[in-house]
C-alpha cells in the first residue's frame, strides 16, 4: 500500500476561492509536483492532466493558464493497488476499507447520490456528491460499497476572472 503524505496543500489550493487559482508552475516550485511528469491529456482538450499512477493521484489544469482545478485520489486503482492519503499531522484522511456508511457519518448525507449501474459490462458503484466551500467533492464506491475514488473539482474559477464553470465538465 502506498501512502501519500501531506495532501492538505493541494486541497487548500483547490478550495481557496478567495484567491486566484494556483497554476502548474506554482505546484512545481513548491515541490508538490515534479517537472519530469508528462501530461496525459490530448492536445485538443481544453485542460491538461497529469496522472501520478504510483501515488494514486490525478490532477487537471486549465489549458489557457494552467490553473489547477481538479484532483482525483484513487484509494483503489484499476490494478487493485491500494493508496491512503494523510495530512501533515499524520492523520489518515482517506484509506482502503472505508465504507459508504463511514463517509456518511463523517460528511453527513450527500446533496446527491447516484445508484450503482452497469455500462458496457463495467460496474460503477454508488457515487455521492457534496459541495464544500465552492468545491465539489465526489466519493465513488466499489461493488461492496468501499471507497474507491475521491475527487475534488473547484466550482468557481476565481473572483478575478468572473468565470463560474470549468469547461471540462460543461
Amino acid at each position: 500500500m502506498c501512502t501519500k503524505k501531506d495532501i492538505e496543500p493541494l486541497l487548500f489550493d483547490l478550495r481557496n476561492v478567495d484567491y486566484k487559482p494556483v497554476n502548474y508552475e506554482y505546484l512545481v516550485k513548491n515541490g508538490q509536483l515534479s517537472r519530469d511528469i508528462e501530461p496525459s491529456s490530448l492536445s485538443d482538450d481544453d485542460y491538461v492532466s497529469y496522472h501520478l499512477v504510483d501515488e494514486g493521484i490525478y490532477l487537471a489544469f486549465r489549458q489557457e493558464d494552467m490553473a489547477f482545478f481538479h484532483m482525483a485520489l484513487f484509494i483503489i486503482d484499476d490494478d487493485n493497488t491500494l493508496h491512503s492519503f494523510e495530512c501533515s499531522s499524520g492523520d489518515i484522511i482517506f484509506k482502503p476499507g472505508m465504507s459508504r456508511k463511514d463517509m456518511h457519518e463523517e460528511y453527513g448525507q450527500p446533496k446527491k447520490s447516484i445508484p450503482p449501474k452497469i455500462i458496457m459490462n463495467e460496474y460503477y458503484g454508488w457515487m455521492d456528491c457534496y459541495d464544500i466551500s465552492q468545491t465539489e467533492m465526489k466519493f465513488r464506491y466499489d461493488s461492496s460499497e468501499k471507497l474507491k475514488t475521491v475527487s475534488f473539482t473547484r466550482l468557481v474559477y476565481d473572483k478575478y476572472s468572473g468565470k463560474t464553470e470549468w469547461s471540462m465538465f460543461v
